[in-house]
């Protein structure tokens, strides 16, 4: 227990100080100060130390880490050094608030010398008027008062263009900084080592795309029945579209081309398909969940600059096929529907050729991804349909026929005339639909 407490609480002050580090540096640029300087070279030269106790620790052995959980735990090993990085940023900030009631009170002083201004030049107003009478007095009315003016004008205009430039330059670092810590962390989450073993979502479809075109030339299929899929799209609840085709390939077929016509109507949509050598190593259910996950996170930035970002740290903890759907959930927040397909044959991988399973699996999607519109779409050959009649609402579920026909191989002409007219028709822009 105090091993796993002390992994947990070296990950939360990871996390506190990449929080700690944009703030920080913000505040350096504002106010360069002598104090500010050393401010934060101390607060540097903490999280400096605190980092390298923290790898002395992940470098030493499993015994050590037994032993020194026990013998210095979480309260005697590192959270002096915590509660110092903690001081020293309050101190900065503190600093900070400091120089912001220094540059008002600069600001009261320069209004206070230009009411003195004004006093002094009244007086001699009156002391003109005394000497020269009403006539220059209201000469000089005038003429202070346009002296006044165009000063008040050119003072107005010149405040009005600084606080112009500087919102401008405050607006383009803090969106610099912004894109600079999303793409680090994004880098962050991709280079993780479980990570890397999966395909990118352009990988898996250009692959897939290929074959495709290759298995053209010897198979086609009818148009689906429109309806059911019209039905499917536009239901306002979360639902599944179990396909089914006599020929496993042709419905393979059918998932690419769908996959690129939500593409092309630009909807949310995330895949897990086949990418080169997939058999080779077997994936897992959580594999699926994996690249489901990543692609999410580029579709949907916000998943890991928003209140609640979603970190690498999230990503290691992740224990389950369960936490993974949660993860899954946080980086699709914000999108009210998104379509979700799933190949065939990395379903039947991962649940070792078991429909039961298949299934079990995907009837965990609407059970967690909850307040969204969720689309999956999942060939019936992965589908236990004892199952799902007594166990799934008719409503939540719908089945897609695609018939086939065979190409190639007819010396008829009149065959090969119908042949032609096929082709065209499967092969139109809007096909599907």
């Amino acid at each position: 227990m105090n091993h796993e407490e002390l992994i947990k609480q070296i990950a939360k002050a990871f996390c506190r100080i990449a929080e700690v580090l944009p703030r920080t540096e913000l505040v350096l640029i504002l106010y360069p100060t002598t104090p500010m300087r050393d401010a934060v070279a101390q607060l540097y030269a903490q999280i400096i130390k605190f980092i390298q106790k923290a790898v002395t620790w992940y470098k030493m052995g499993a015994l050590a880490h037994a032993w020194g959980s026990i013998v210095k735990p979480w309260a005697l090993n590192f959270q002096d050094n915590v509660e110092d990085i903690k001081v020293l940023s309050q101190r900065v900030d503190e600093l900070a608030n400091t120089a912001e009631k220094a540059e008002l009170r600069d600001v009261h002083r320069e209004i206070s010398e230009m009411r003195g201004e004004m006093q002094l030049a009244h007086g001699q107003i009156e002391s003109l008027r005394s000497l020269f009478g009403n006539k220059v007095e209201e000469i000089l009315q005038i003429v202070t008062g346009i002296d006044i003016v165009l000063n008040l004008r050119l003072e107005l205009e010149l405040i009005i263009t600084e606080t112009r430039t500087l919102q401008q330059r405050m607006h383009l670092d803090l969106s610099d900084q912004t894109e600079m810590i999303h793409n680090i962390q994004l880098t962050e989450i991709l280079s993780l080592s479980f990570m890397c073993n999966l395909p990118t979502s352009g990988e898996s479809l250009g692959y897939c795309q290929s074959v495709r075109a290759r298995d053209s030339v010897h198979t086609s299929y009818r148009l689906p029945e429109l309806s059911t899929l019209e039905k499917w799209s536009s239901e306002p609840r979360s639902s599944m579209l179990l396909t089914q085709n006599s020929s496993t390939q042709t419905a393979k077929n059918f998932l690419v081309d769908l996959i690129v016509l939500i593409q092309q109507n630009k909807y949310p949509i995330i895949w897990a398909l086949r990418f080169p050598n997939f058999w080779d190593k077997i994936p897992t259910y959580r594999d699926i969940l994996r690249m489901l996950v990543i692609q999410a996170i580029q579709m949907n930035p916000s998943a890991i600059s928003g209140p609640t970002p979603i970190t690498a740290v999230h990503l290691r903890e992740a224990n389950n096929e369960a936490d993974w759907l949660s993860i899954l959930k946080r980086a699709l927040t914000g999108i009210a529907q998104v379509y979700i397909v799933i190949d065939a044959d990395l379903l039947s991988l991962a649940s070792e050729n078991s429909t039961y399973r298949a299934t079990r699996m995907i009837e965990k999607f609407p059970e967690i991804l909850t307040g969204m519109n969720v689309k999956i779409v999942v060939s019936m050959a992965n589908i236990n349909q004892e199952y799902v009649s007594k166990n799934w609402d008719p409503k939540v579920w719908s089945s897609l026929h695609t018939g086939t026909a065979r190409r190639g191989g007819f010396n008829s002409r009149r065959k090969a005339r119908r042949q032609r007219k096929i082709r065209s028709r499967v092969n139109r822009p809007g096909a599907f639909y």
